[in-house]
């Protein structure tokens, strides 16, 4: 029982960063614009500003509905980008999920609000 009880859920930069569609890629030239694939969001609070082609916003499940979604998704190999609102994750389930990401290349980025600046979004014509 011992051992159950060490897999605590990581609230970490470990689960906040990208994961790379493959092992060359660097974190800060991740290309969100992929024909034919898919991009998804999966988010509560969240939306796309504009209707993109070939992008999805799902509802954000509970953890365990999520992670079974994550990995059909990225299986389906019909998926570019997967974007999450808040993914928590323990150690080994985000190990896994960054494996299956790095395999199907697919580009994984956890999304946080930060709720200081929420009201200081300007949008204009320029």
């Amino acid at each position: 029982m011992a051992s159950l009880h060490a897999f605590t859920p990581i609230k970490k930069v470990i689960s906040r960063l990208p994961v790379p569609s493959d092992e060359s890629q660097m974190l800060n030239e991740v290309d969100f614009t992929s024909s034919f694939k898919w991009t998804y969001l999966i988010a509560d609070n969240m939306q796309f500003s504009e209707k993109r082609p070939y992008s999805i916003r799902l509802q954000k499940p509970d953890n365990n509905t999520l992670i079974s979604w994550i990995e059909k998704i990225v299986l389906g190999k019909e998926c570019a980008n997967l974007f999450i609102e808040e993914l928590n994750l323990d150690e080994v389930t985000y190990k896994r999920i960054k494996q299956l990401c790095i395999d199907n290349q697919v580009t994984l980025v956890n999304l946080y609000q930060q709720h200081s600046s929420q009201h200081n979004v300007i949008k204009g014509p320029w």
